[in-house]
């Protein structure tokens, strides 16, 4: 689950605080959140790169069909 929620969520404020009055232990309690909600604007940590190979696999393939 760990892989998805790399943003930051709209609660968290800094390392042990959260406005819904959770741990906000980022790590922790924010992955497995139920009221996690991703920081609108915000950039994942890091790309998913086997998403974005496989998008350009499929339009190279799209072009020679």
């Amino acid at each position: 689950m760990a892989k998805d929620r790399e943003r930051a969520c709209e609660y968290y404020k800094n390392e042990g605080n959260c406005s819904k009055g959770h741990k906000g232990t980022f790590r922790d309690s924010c992955q497995t959140c139920k009221d996690y909600c991703a920081k609108k604007h915000s950039q994942p940590r890091r790309k998913d790169l086997r998403k974005e190979k496989t998008i350009k696999w499929m339009n190279n393939l799209k072009n020679f069909m």
